[in-house]
Parts: C-alpha cells; sequence; structure tokens
C-alpha cells in the first residue's frame, strides 16, 4: 500500500481514472491472481519489489495473464521498491 502511495505521489496524480489492484504481500499472489484472471484488464503494471519474492511474484502472475503486462520495477532497479525509490528522488531534490 505503502508503494501505491508513493507512487500517487511522485506523480502527483490526485485523479486515478483507472482500476487497482493492490498487492499488499506476496503471500496474497493466489488471490491477487484469481482476481487478475476474472477480470479482463486492457493492460497490467506491475510494481513489485526488486527482491527475489518480487521478481518470483511477478513471473507466477505474469504467466496467467491474457493480456499486456509490464513489470515497472526496472524503472526503479538500484532499490528495493518503489517507496524507497520515491523517497531517495525526493532527498536528491531538496539537497
Amino acid at each position: 500500500m505503502i508503494d501505491y502511495l508513493s507512487y500517487l505521489t511522485h506523480y502527483s496524480i490526485t485523479e486515478y481514472q483507472s482500476s487497482a489492484v493492490i498487492l499488499i504481500s506476496v503471500y496474497l499472489k493466489d488471490d491477487v491472481l484469481e482476481i487478475l484472471r476474472s477480470i479482463k484488464f486492457e493492460k497490467a503494471y506491475f510494481y513489485l519489489d526488486n527482491d527475489d519474492a518480487g521478481k518470483k511474484c511477478y513471473q507466477q502472475l505474469s504467466e496467467g495473464l491474457s493480456y499486456p503486462h509490464i513489470n515497472q520495477s526496472t524503472t526503479y532497479q538500484e532499490y528495493k521498491g518503489f517507496n524507497e525509490f520515491h523517497v531517495a528522488s525526493k532527498l536528491k531534490i531538496t539537497t
């Protein structure tokens, strides 16, 4: 949830026009996969952590999808997750 809020803050999004499925823990991936399979999204973007668990989770979630999906963790590959990337970018701006 923190990464999602960081995403909205980072990109100054105040009105969100799309659906969002938030995976709070990789242990809930089966529940999320069920949602992702039951709803025909146009496209899915994944913002998972850059650790082994996040990479494995992306692989498992994306294998079962019939629509385009993009692993966005490459945009913050130097950081563990989006929140860490967001905080670091704010520190660079203020220092």
